[in-house]
């Protein structure tokens, strides 16, 4: 059984202990996290630097993240997609495939070749994988030649808790990094202090005729940070020729840097606390039992 307080989601175990793990917020912002096991309250303190932290479990993970337009008929395609695993950033552009099939099988292929086994979006349970899957559901993917299989499971929220991917020689699985650290990434960055932050770009600019667009601008109104446009202060530092591959290719690595930022700084702190790798559960409530 669970009840909310505030923003805090308390979970009550069996043994009648209370363990608690939810994000401290200040209206939409998260300020920090807070923990209680056996009555004993643990402030996770927001970090400057990873560095600080002594425990570091080794699990090897890479993080993921997709573009979209949204078509005619209110369908969303992928026009850009990016994974950064191994330190390493890799993006794939729709100009440069025949159609987002292949661009997905380019993708697949890539995670094939850093034999990485869990890539994480941060939403993906409701969004990046579910358009992955609609695609995957319409045309068949192959991988080198091969065909591929896939699979998901669909949580209580109505959301992908995962979708497992596999062909001959690779099997990954597709995990939602938001179901696990709650928070809008732009907020998770400032909590988590980590060195990336999110960038800004113009979505509602995007249509199949300016992908290759080069030119002044877009106008404001379609910079914005959740449904506000962004302030003429911050408008006055973008670019005043705007190249919209380069732009959206930087603004989506940066997406996947901090994200794995925020992750590797989590799974520390979790470690440093209970010694539990928080990266074996897919969910925060799976987590706060687990500890």
């Amino acid at each position: 059984m669970d009840k909310h307080v505030g923003f805090k989601r308390v979970y009550h175990v069996n043994d009648g202990i209370v363990k608690c793990f939810a994000p401290v917020m200040n209206d939409k912002n998260v300020d920090g996290f807070i923990i209680t096991d056996n009555y004993r309250i643990y402030k996770l303190p927001l970090m400057t630097s990873m560095d600080t932290l002594k425990e570091k479990p080794k699990s090897r993970y890479g993080t993921f993240d997709i573009e979209t337009y949204i078509g005619d008929k209110g369908e969303h395609h992928i026009y850009m997609l990016g994974v950064y695993v191994d330190s390493e950033y890799i993006s794939f552009y729709l100009s440069d495939y025949s159609d987002e099939s292949d661009m997905i099988s380019a993708f697949l292929y890539c995670v094939k070749k850093y034999k990485v086994k869990t890539l994480y979006a941060h939403n993906g349970g409701r969004y990046d994988s579910v358009v992955i899957a609609k695609i995957l559901s319409k045309k068949k993917v192959r991988v080198a030649g091969m065909p591929i299989e896939w699979q998901s499971n669909v949580s209580k929220e109505n959301a992908l808790d995962a979708m497992i991917i596999s062909g001959r020689g690779f099997r990954v699985v597709l995990k939602d990094s938001l179901r696990l650290i709650p928070g809008s990434l732009r907020s998770l960055c400032k909590a988590f202090g980590v060195p990336t932050s999110k960038g800004i770009f113009p979505h509602g600019f995007i249509t199949p005729k300016t992908l290759e667009y080069v030119g002044p601008c877009p106008d404001r109104e379609y910079f914005k940070i959740g449904e506000d446009a962004i302030s003429p202060s911050e408008y006055a530092t973008l670019p005043s020729v705007f190249d919209l591959r380069r732009q959206a290719i930087e603004y989506n690595k940066r997406d996947c840097i901090a994200l794995h930022e925020i992750m590797t700084l989590f799974q520390s702190m979790i470690y440093d606390l209970f010694q539990v790798n928080a990266l074996s559960f897919n969910t925060i409530a799976s987590l706060a039992y687990g500890c």
